[in-house]
């Protein structure tokens, strides 16, 4: 029925299953000989090009379209997407989402879900490297992988090879101090990129290599090199069957993934459990302050205290800077000032989360209820207790405006954060992470580490 309606309107292309779908028109149902209904969208396009119907008359001309925008697009998706306007492609099953572990938590929709991860543009016709971006290695917590992670995917996308993005998952073994496999998993990255044990390799391989300078240092004339090196060997028809990017370092700039923020920030949008934690934790938050003032409108800021080893240990503490009471007292004040001033009736209140330890938060908990109202003064907090570091991670991003540490947990937090992220001045950040007289500083740019619209202040007195 889904078919004799594309034909009906004249479509000779049909999506069975898509990614992030566009579609201009209505969308109909329509019924089978066997009672059976299914949506139907025509001009459609989108990503996942992985299962469709065309046209015998329609068939022939396909590598001839391909070609067309060969060098424009690297991937079966990106071309068939930039042709769905001309070809008035549709969609069949926009209603039903799939149900595969790939498609979890992705706008997949139609009769089928994701399965092959081959979608080169030119496999079959014409012999063109295949671009494929791999991480080195894992490093570090949390905050650190989601770096190394968002950096990859950022410079694949920067190369036109978006969906050529691969990490060590399946056979990595976690460990406390390297959690990257259920990471990975936690926020199911696998929706924007790959494991590693599943990348391509034809040979020959050649391999390009991008080394950072500085932990926290964008070096765009490496960037740029590392592009129109693969561009080169892409032209010389025979040589590479396979170009592997190795990607190492701590990649800590938004400047790796600048001009896809929107893709980064939906991957790491709160994982479905926890989000529903962090809602839950503060409906009862906002039902609580609603109880003893009513007519007034809370304005919830985030909070985030880093403490554990970067303050507990004296080979941390030497080297990494630490918030203190003045900053986090400057950045409360500047909130509360933004958020409610010529504002009737609307008041701020302080979601504190605090972690660093490992294992349980308790005591970094406590030591920040402690300093934090003495050093501030404030007495509109609300401390999270009890929660693991997703759930803080989910409470952090659900609030009107953040204040973070010196840490890449909180730096995720605040960029995750789409209401403070794309005002001005709603994220308030730490100017220094290092200690001046640490040799780390020297790899460290504010501008390549901050974006600019965040408010910074100082953190270091005296």
């Amino acid at each position: 029925a889904g078919l004799a309606e594309a034909e009906r309107q004249y479509s000779p292309f049909v999506y069975l299953g898509l990614c992030a779908p566009k579609c201009v028109s209505q969308e109909t149902f329509v019924t089978t000989a066997r009672g059976a209904t299914v949506s139907f969208h025509s001009r459609c396009g989108g990503f996942c090009t992985h299962a469709y119907a065309v046209q015998k008359f329609i068939a022939p001309r396909m590598p001839e379209y391909l070609r067309l925008v060969d060098f424009k697009e690297r991937t079966v998706d990106q071309a068939f997407n930039r042709m769905a306007p001309a070809l008035n492609m549709s969609l069949l099953g926009g209603s039903l989402r799939s149900w595969g572990p790939r498609a979890a938590g992705s706008i997949h929709v139609g009769l089928f879900n994701q399965q092959s991860n081959n979608d080169s543009l030119t496999n079959g016709w014409e012999a063109k490297p295949h671009v494929i971006f791999k991480l080195g290695a894992w490093s570090g917590r949390i905050g650190n992988l989601m770096f190394e992670w968002a950096s990859v995917v950022g410079l694949a996308n920067m190369a036109g090879v978006e969906t050529q993005a691969y990490f060590d998952v399946a056979n990595f073994a976690d460990s406390a101090t390297i959690p990257a496999k259920s990471f990975f998993r936690t926020f199911r990255l696998g929706r924007f990129s790959r494991d590693k044990r599943h990348a391509p390799g034809k040979r020959p391989v050649c391999e390009l290599r991008l080394k950072e300078i500085g932990a926290n240092y964008y070096d765009e004339t490496q960037v740029n090199r590392l592009l129109s090196d693969i561009k080169v060997r892409e032209a010389k028809k025979g040589k590479c069957a396979t170009i592997a990017v190795i990607v190492s370092g701590y990649l800590q700039s938004w400047k790796y993934f600048r001009g896809f923020e929107d893709k980064i920030r939906l991957a790491f949008a709160a994982p479905p459990a926890q989000k529903a934690k962090a809602e839950a934790w503060l409906a009862a938050a906002r039902q609580t302050l609603n109880s003893g003032s009513s007519g007034v409108t809370w304005r919830f800021v985030g909070v985030q205290v880093r403490r554990g080893d970067k303050v507990q240990i004296p080979f941390f503490s030497s080297r990494y800077a630490s918030a203190d009471g003045l900053y986090y007292e400057a950045a409360m004040n500047h909130l509360e000032k933004k958020l409610s001033e010529g504002r009737s009736n609307t008041k701020v209140v302080f979601i504190v989360t605090a972690g660093g330890s490992m294992g349980s938060n308790s005591k970094d908990v406590s030591e920040t209820k402690e300093g934090l109202k003495h050093a501030t003064g404030k007495s509109n907090l609300i401390f999270a207790e009890g929660t693991d570091p997703v759930t803080d991670f989910s409470l952090l991003t659900a609030t009107d405006a953040i204040i973070i540490s010196a840490s890449s947990f909180g730096w995720w937090a605040g960029f995750a954060n789409t209401a403070a992220a794309m005002g001005d001045g709603l994220v308030v950040a730490p100017r220094y992470i290092y200690r001046p007289e640490s040799q780390l500083s020297k790899g460290y740019r504010l501008e390549d580490y901050y974006p600019p619209n965040w408010k910074i202040l100082d953190n270091i007195n005296g």
